[in-house]
């Protein structure tokens, strides 16, 4: 059960509550707004299903309003991309992005990835020999809330795979110099993913692993929950609570 008590509407989030598309994760499955919308448009949170439009070739500057963008193109990031305070970006299946060096997102308003089994979303370097720290990562600058979505994406390459904020479901980590910072007490919440590490991987604040495999790093900070999920040659630092389902999980 994925409500808190001081969530005003904690009645309406359980996992067989119906998602809607509002910027909540009604049904605790780690995602959120995925699967709301009809063919065509994509879901931009609390402003609801908009159109898709043909991505653009190259990326950068500043997204300014709601913006979905058909599954499938291949986006050239150049720079840090600026998804602006109130303004939104959802893509469909099959987006591939490829990030210059020191590229990334860097998310006020809010992202969203819907990706496919056979068709993931994927975040990774554009450099043919890419290494952990080939671009910078998805980032929502220190926040507490959850505005970046991840649903059936791969994340490749980055020097802080998500920074502060975030949520993925069937999502695979890898090649990442973190793949969770540490920034302002952020919330994680990774459902059936799989974490491969090869660096550092820090949270300060509380990071929920359900259905998943975490290989590898380092955990620091107030809280790691495990739910039908295993940690294997990993380390604790600083005052950690780790919380399972059941003693066996430990």
């Amino acid at each position: 059960d994925c409500t808190q008590s001081w969530e005003v509407d904690a009645a309406l989030r359980h996992p067989e509550a119906t998602e809607v598309c509002n910027g909540v994760d009604e049904d605790c499955d780690g995602a959120t707004d995925e699967d709301t919308c009809a063919a065509g448009s994509l879901c931009a949170g609390a402003s609801g299903c908009i159109a898709e439009v043909m991505p653009p070739a190259t990326l950068s500057g500043v997204i300014e309003t709601h913006t979905a963008w058909q599954g499938g193109g291949d986006i050239l990031v150049d720079g840090i991309v600026i998804i602006d305070s109130g303004a939104s970006l959802s893509v469909g299946p099959g987006t591939r992005f490829r990030f210059q060096p020191g590229a990334g997102f860097s998310v006020l308003g809010r992202l969203s990835a819907y990706g496919a089994d056979a068709a993931p979303v994927v975040f990774e370097s554009a450099s043919p020999i890419p290494s952990p720290t080939s671009w910078e990562g998805l980032s929502t600058g220190s926040s507490y809330d959850q505005r970046v979505s991840l649903s059936h994406c791969e994340v490749r390459g980055a020097r802080a795979a998500m920074d502060s904020g975030g949520s993925a479901r069937s999502c695979l980590f890898e090649n990442n110099a973190i793949a969770f910072s540490r920034s302002n007490n952020p919330r994680f919440t990774c459902v059936d993913c799989s974490v491969d590490a090869t660096g550092l991987e820090v949270t300060d604040g509380r990071v929920t692993f359900v259905g998943t495999r975490v290989v590898g790093g380092e955990y620091g900070g107030s809280g790691v929950v495990l739910l039908n999920s295993e940690m294997l040659n990993t380390e604790t630092y600083r005052p950690c609570l780790l919380y399972t389902s059941d003693a066996a999980d430990e």
